[in-house]
């Protein structure tokens, strides 16, 4: 009966509401009529507050599901017998819980744990131990961590301890991130290892970097940001960490920020300039096999440009690379140059490196495949033009190296944009690389790469632009395979009457 009677006086509080008409209504019902009128518009008024509550609870649902964070590989250095330890850096997660995470040990090492709260400890390690976890989200790897246990000489937390490395060869770690903005000068010299633990050196603005040179050094884990604007009259080696390193290595860090140099200088002198250092160099290999120096595990997002005269070396990672590797490094931003081809000799220009190169020496032996990089990736923007004209060089620009010289490549991706524009010189452009060369009777191999990227040039001269490469030289000891992708680029000139050679190849243009 209590049911009908609701049912009823509900479907009829709707039809006299429409009317005008509940007053008088409501005052002829008898008690328990206007009783259950009163508990059916209460009902009727929860449900529809409740049909609002949950639509506003499923929008907010969908506006502030947790996301994870983007992919992220640390190394982090701790001293043995910390059982205080740190914190490390959790940026991966998102929005979402840390709790929500889970840790494997990929590599386990006595004495260093990694808690679930992302506490770092190593009480009972002793120096040389090394661990590695693996952090995923629902089965996804979402982080990669490194741990090493060393001996710490110092902990650096300000800018006058960063400055007072000039000259040692110690082991350091910083403890915070350092506004680096009041140097003056570069540290000049540097020989020891510096663990950044994923802090931040900021505010760069030196165009020689932090230090001038990294002599025999290993830095690992920086994070710099770069404000970098500077007008010089001379060449030189300019990047954001470093100037020159010699003979070191440098893993794990990333570069952000803007990089903008004007170098006014004689058509004699030499310019290198790079996202992370300008030039990379290490002695001769004299066999393939033995330790070579590497980058590894860095990465750039950057604005870069550059407006030079003289020799030119442009890269993301570096200018030059010379007898050393590249490993798991992503470029991605700007990458600019400007230049008149009177006042200059030479432009070598890559998302990784403008030039990469390796010299084996009297001993190198025959048979056999290079050394190689790999797992290098580019998605940068890479823009190049040249005004004036000349036939004493060749622009050379391709979306990994500008050109390779007794070098091999492996899992290599081009997925940026790569623009030429210089009418009045030859043109090189490629993918992958502008130019292969190898002078060794060792085989120069250039496999699994995929090139998904533009390739645009405009010039009037002659030009071989490949979506792997513009040219192999003929003669050479190369070989290409196992391309996964490319893409065919696009030659534009705006003079009928040119007779330049002007080729395109979703390959290798001159082959």
């Amino acid at each position: 009966m209590y049911a009908r009677v609701h049912k009823e006086t509900a479907v009829r509080c709707v039809e006299m509401s429409s009317s005008g008409k509940i007053t008088q209504y409501f005052k002829g019902l008898n008690r328990p009529k206007k009783i259950a009128w009163i508990v059916a518009a209460v009902l009727v008024a929860l449900l529809i507050a409740g049909a609002v509550t949950a639509a506003v609870l499923l929008t907010r649902g969908k506006d502030t599901d947790p996301v994870a964070g983007e992919y992220k590989r640390y190394s982090y250095a701790i001293a043995p017998g910390n059982s205080t330890g740190y914190y490390i850096d959790d940026s991966f997660a998102g929005d979402v819980p840390i709790s929500d995470f889970k840790i494997d040990a990929v590599k386990s090492a006595s004495g260093v744990e990694l808690a679930s709260d992302m506490k770092l400890t190593a009480g009972g390690a002793t120096v040389g131990d090394r661990a590695e976890y693996s952090i995923s989200l629902n089965g996804a790897e979402k982080a990669y961590v490194v741990v090493n246990v060393v001996e710490i000489d110092e902990i650096i937390t300000t800018v006058e301890g960063l400055a007072a490395l000039n000259g040692k060869s110690g082991v350091y770690v910083l403890g915070a991130d350092v506004d680096v903005s009041a140097l003056l000068e570069s540290i000049p010299r540097f020989y020891g290892s510096l663990y950044g633990n994923h802090h931040r050196l900021y505010g760069i603005k030196l165009p020689t970097g932090v230090f001038k040179e990294l002599v025999f050094a290993r830095v690992v884990g920086v994070e710099l940001e770069a404000e970098i604007s500077a007008s010089l009259s001379s060449g030189g080696s300019f990047g954001t960490l470093a100037a020159e390193a010699l003979n070191a290595d440098v893993s794990y860090c990333t570069v952000t920020g803007s990089m903008s140099i004007t170098a006014d200088c004689e058509r004699t002198a030499a310019v290198a300039a790079g996202g992370l250092v300008g030039t990379f160099t290490a002695g001769v290999r004299n066999s393939p096999g033995s330790a070579a120096k590497v980058i590894s595990e860095c990465s750039t997002t950057l604005k870069l440009s550059l407006t030079s005269d003289g020799q030119v070396r442009l890269g993301g990672i570096a200018g030059v690379i010379e007898n050393a590797s590249v490993y798991d490094t992503r470029v991605s931003g700007k990458i600019t140059f400007n230049g008149n081809a009177g006042s200059m000799r030479a432009l070598y220009a890559g998302g990784i490196a403008g030039v990469a190169t390796k010299d084996y020496g009297s001993a190198t032996p025959s048979g056999g495949a290079l050394e190689e990089c790999s797992r290098i990736y580019s998605y940068a923007e890479i823009s190049v033009t040249v005004s004036g004209n000349t036939d004493l060089f060749a622009s050379e620009t391709g979306g990994i190296f500008g050109q390779i010289n007794g070098v091999s490549l492996n899992n290599a991706v081009f997925g940026g944009k790569l623009s030429v524009f210089a009418d009045g010189i030859a043109v090189y452009a490629g993918g992958i690389a502008a130019r292969a060369l190898n002078p060794t009777s060792l085989t120069l191999k250039v496999r699994n790469v995929s090139v998904s990227g533009q390739i645009y040039v405009y010039t009037l001269c002659n030009a071989y632009a490949g979506g792997i490469a513009g040219a192999f030289e003929k003669g050479d000891n190369i070989e290409y395979s196992a391309v996964n992708g490319s893409v065919m680029p696009e030659i534009d000139t705006d003079k009928s009457s040119v007779t330049a050679l002007q080729k395109a190849s979703e390959g290798v243009a001159n082959l």
